[in-house]
């Protein structure tokens, strides 16, 4: 069962070379970007979790400071999180466009990446 689910997670992230071809820098630009944009992915999706976890929190604290002061902790860092999540693509979309042979990449759809 673990080794289904690593497959499936493998699917799209490793760029595809042919038998009859070498796979040249361009594929490991293509596999560097697909890696990061999983990355940014998975993060992104651990701090929405964070976010309805803290909202959980703030509605369940019952007015009792010590929760809600948790909860908003929880929630504040939720938030920075995805902040240093989307400026984190911000660079690194920089980067790859500027000084790689990348087309931009969009974190949603993992095979967009193209390097030429």
């Amino acid at each position: 069962m673990i080794n289904l689910v690593k497959v499936a997670l493998a699917q799209g992230i490793v760029p595809d070379c042919e038998a009859t071809s070498t796979c040249d820098f361009n594929k490991l630009l293509e596999l560097a970007a697909n890696v990061v944009s999983f990355m940014i992915r998975a993060s992104f999706l651990i701090a929405i979790v964070f976010l309805v976890v803290g909202g959980f929190k703030y509605l369940t604290s019952g007015g009792n400071s010590e929760k809600v002061k948790s909860a908003t902790s929880t929630l504040t860092a939720a938030v920075v999180g995805i902040l240093i999540i989307l400026v984190g693509w911000l660079v690194l979309n920089f980067v790859f466009t500027q000084f790689t042979t990348c087309d931009s990449w969009n974190i949603f759809d993992i095979s967009a990446v193209n390097c030429k």
